[in-house]
C-alpha cells in the first residue's frame, strides 16, 4: 500500500511541473460534507498565473497557506468557504515580491449517474488583494467552475480527471486591467484516506501550472 501511494503521488506531482498557467481550487473536488456536518481542511499551494496583458502574458507567481470549510447541505450538496494568506505572491521577471489575502467560497457535489464512475462538479468564487512591492497592488476576482469523473483504487485511493472553465478572470493592477489567459483546462488528482485524515493532491493541464494539497476532517 504505501508504495501505491509513493507511485502516485509522485505521479501527480510530476504533471504539476510542466504546466503553463494556474486558476486556484481550493477545496477538494470529490469529497463532500455529510448532511448537516461540518468538514474543516488546511491547504498549501504553489502557483504560476498567467495573464493577458495586451500583447504580453505576463505571470504571477504565488505561495499561499489556509483553510477551507464546508457544510453538507444534503446527500448531494455542500457549500464551502475559504480563506488563505499569500506568503509571497512575485510578479514575473520583478526583483520585489509581496503578500496578499485570498478569500471566497463555493459549491460542489456529486452528479447521479449509472456510470462505473462517479461524477463531481463544483463551482468557485474567489477574491485575491494582494501587494507585488515596489508599490504595486493588485486586486482579483475570478469564477471557475468544473466536472470530474473519479474512480475508487480501493477503499483508501481515489483518482479523478475532467474539465474546468475558468469564466471570469479580472486583475486589476493601479489603472491597468489584465485577464486570466486560458479559459479551458483539465483537472486531475488523488485522495489518500489515512485514518480520519483525507488527504488531496490536485493540479491541472493546460491552465495551470502549480501543485495544491490539503489534509481535510469531518467534525
Amino acid at each position: 500500500m504505501n508504495k501505491r501511494l509513493s507511485v502516485l503521488a509522485t505521479g501527480v506531482f510530476m504533471i504539476a511541473a510542466v504546466n503553463s498557467a494556474h486558476a486556484e481550487l481550493f477545496a477538494n473536488p470529490v469529497s463532500k460534507s455529510k448532511t448537516g456536518a461540518w468538514e474543516g481542511s488546511g491547504h498549501f499551494g504553489l502557483s504560476s498565473v498567467e495573464y493577458e496583458v495586451g500583447a504580453s502574458s505576463p505571470e504571477i507567481d504565488r505561495t499561499f497557506l489556509g483553510a477551507t470549510f464546508a457544510y453538507g447541505m444534503n446527500n448531494s450538496i455542500d457549500i464551502y468557504g475559504t480563506l488563505s494568506y499569500t506568503l509571497e505572491a512575485e510578479v514575473e521577471n520583478s526583483s520585489t515580491d509581496g503578500d496578499g489575502i485570498i478569500f471566497g467560497g463555493g459549491v460542489r457535489g456529486q452528479i447521479p449517474t449509472n456510470m462505473e464512475v462517479a461524477l463531481h462538479g463544483y463551482a468557485q468564487l474567489v477574491f485575491i488583494d494582494e501587494d507585488y512591492g515596489g508599490n504595486a497592488d493588485g486586486e482579483e476576482t475570478y469564477l471557475m467552475a468544473g466536472v470530474v469523473a473519479a474512480k475508487a483504487l480501493d477503499n483508501n485511493i481515489k483518482l479523478y480527471g475532467g474539465l474546468e472553465l475558468n469564466l471570469i478572470g479580472d486583475l486589476e493592477v493601479g489603472s491597468a486591467d489584465a485577464d486570466r489567459d486560458d479559459f479551458l483546462g483539465f483537472r486531475l488528482g488523488a485522495n489518500f484516506t489515512m485514518g480520519n485524515l483525507l488527504l488531496n493532491v490536485n493540479t491541472a493541464l493546460i491552465h495551470e501550472s502549480g501543485i495544491f494539497i490539503s489534509a481535510s476532517k469531518v467534525f
